[in-house]
């Protein structure tokens, strides 16, 4: 019997053995679903915390009552999510505390079959039968616990069957919501776009005011370019400054004369030297054959000297060409100055035409508006004189018959038919006399405005110029610093060469200098005729507007006073 308990409590063991193999799978996989669900539950949060604005924006829409209802199932959701993070807590723990005393069943039931194979049968029957009972009760009460456990995960998956139907049900009222948001975004489309109708008529009003602002400027221009005339007189001084720069230049090119004459001396001491050179060698060759390292010498000598004479014909052929640069410069620049000159005199004699046209043109209009004003009076005369005989034939037929009133009525409306007729052709005669002097006076402003244009262009070329002619003066190195602070014979010149090359160099500088301001001057010119070609189209399209505002204002005048 004991034998037999024995085998039935292996047999048993490894029951229990695979009956708590299958609890652990049974729980990892519980485990895996619970992760499972928790990400489920996660993911849910995410996408209704995306949402949230959303179901913030539609609650401003919905009633009341439906925020008070999402705020309910709000908080209900979340009373259950930290019922969920308990029971999860203490579902964990129980595993925790299971696990535990698995392993300390195992480690016993290790001990026991230890403990088994050592001692004899007979004496460990009753200890194992006791042990075995204790480890009977404590699977019968892990089995209990494990369908505990088993009830509690039905319990969850439950609530959370019940949470995936409540969150369904806020998905339908979402979709409802999003339906409410698609037509909410229709309708502002369509006030959209009736914004941007309204926003074009905007944009054309500030077309109009872009037009008003950049007729300002343009008048604006105007009163710069007049003080620019006035600023002429300025650079007429700028130019004598210039004509004083000049003498200085007519100044350096005498020095450069005095350089080269004493070139031309110190060239000729040096030939000198060499023919004493060559006649006191011919008497040594004559003497003594025999010295020949003073020959050698004489002839090292020889061709040193012959170098430096090369040297100082270089220095001087090139002094000679810069002489004549320099010439040519001075001519170009008189050339230059010449012509700005003539330019000058040019434009202010058609500036001071101009004045005389403006003058003759205001004495003009002066006189034609006295003429008008002659005309005015004696037709308002006429009209008194009329009105007064009109009265005066009216008392002296009081007493007359019908025929007779009906015959002065008739003289009468002749008379200021008449004297209408006549206003109305004066009033066309005079109209026509304004139109001819208003076209006469935008001419000549056209004429002074193209002209201060072509004055300005000028005196900004005189400028850069004089700018240029400073910048060149200033570049170039003064040789007569450098030929008191050198030798006179070998220094001045190496100096005055190395700045004549530097010349070179700046006058190719003032070249390309010259190219970009013209090319600039072409663009500036191109832009400001174009900028003209508009300002003239919107100021004649404003005077022939302001001339039909005068047109029916005289019209309506001339109706009142017939009237």
């Amino acid at each position: 019997m004991a034998h037999d308990s024995g085998g039935l409590s292996r047999e048993e063991f490894l029951r229990v053995q695979e009956q708590l193999i299958e609890l652990r799978n049974r729980n990892y996989e519980l485990q895996e679903e619970l992760k499972r669900k928790s990400n489920e539950i996660s993911q849910l949060s995410n996408s209704h915390s995306t949402k949230s604005d959303a179901l913030q924006f539609a609650s401003k829409l919905i009633s009341r009552s439906k925020d008070k209802d999402s705020a309910k199932y709000e908080v209900e959701i979340e009373n259950l999510q930290r019922k969920l993070a308990t029971q999860e807590e203490e579902f964990r723990l129980q595993q925790e505390t299971l696990f535990a005393e698995i392993n300390k069943i195992t480690s016993m039931n290790e001990g026991l079959k230890k403990a088994s194979e050592i001692s004899p049968e007979n004496e460990g029957n009753s200890t194992l039968d006791a042990e075995y009972q204790s480890l009977k009760s404590e699977l019968e009460k892990s089995k209990v616990r494990i369908e505990e456990l088993e009830q509690k995960s039905t319990t969850l998956q439950e609530l959370l069957a019940a949470e995936q139907a409540k969150k369904l049900e806020q998905d339908s009222l979402i979709h409802g919501l999003e339906n409410q948001l698609l037509e909410c975004r229709a309708e502002m489309e369509t006030n959209e776009k009736e914004a941007a109708k309204k926003a074009q008529d905007l944009e054309a009003d500030q077309c109009m005011l872009n037009m008003m602002v950049e007729l300002k400027k343009y008048q604006d221009e105007r009163e710069t370019m007049i003080k620019s005339y006035k600023e002429m007189e300025n650079s007429l001084e700028v130019q004598s400054e210039l004509v004083q720069k000049n003498q200085k230049l007519e100044k350096s090119v005498d020095y450069l004369s005095q350089n080269l004459e004493e070139s031309k001396r110190h060239f000729e001491e040096i030939q000198m030297k060499y023919n004493s050179l060559v006649e006191n060698e011919q008497q040594k060759i004559n003497q003594s054959v025999e010295s020949a390292l003073k020959e050698y010498r004489d002839q090292a000598l020889i061709t040193e000297n012959k170098f430096q004479l090369v040297k100082i014909s270089y220095r001087f052929f090139s002094t000679y060409l810069k002489i004549q640069e320099v010439s040519d410069m001075r001519k170009e620049f008189e050339k230059e100055r010449d012509e700005l000159l003539l330019k000058i005199r040019r434009l202010e004699d058609k500036i001071s035409a101009k004045d005389e046209e403006k003058n003759m043109a205001l004495k003009k209009q002066t006189a034609l508006m006295k003429e008008l004003q002659r005309s005015l009076k004696e037709e308002r005369k006429r009209a008194d004189s009329l009105e007064k005989k009109s009265e005066e034939k009216a008392g002296w037929h009081v007493v007359g018959q019908d025929m007779e009133t009906r015959s002065s009525h008739t003289f009468d409306g002749n008379e200021s038919i008449s004297s209408l007729s006549a206003l109305e052709s004066d009033n066309v005669e005079l109209i026509n006399r304004l139109t001819t002097l208003q076209s006469l006076h935008h001419e000549s402003v056209s004429r002074l405005n193209h002209l201060e244009t072509e004055n300005a262009s000028l005196r900004k070329e005189i400028h850069e110029k004089s700018e240029l002619i400073e910048h060149w003066i200033k570049t170039r190195a003064m040789p007569s610093n450098n030929s008191q602070n050198s030798s006179p014979r070998e220094g001045g010149l190496k100096k005055f060469f190395t700045s004549a090359l530097q010349g070179d160099e700046s006058a190719s500088d003032i070249k390309e200098m010259n190219k970009k301001l013209q090319r600039m001057l072409e663009e500036t010119l191109s832009k400001n005729i174009g900028l003209q070609r508009v300002a003239l189209k919107f100021s004649k399209n404003r005077k022939f507007k302001n001339f039909r505002t005068f047109k029916r204002s005289s019209k309506e005048r001339i109706c009142k006073k017939n009237l």
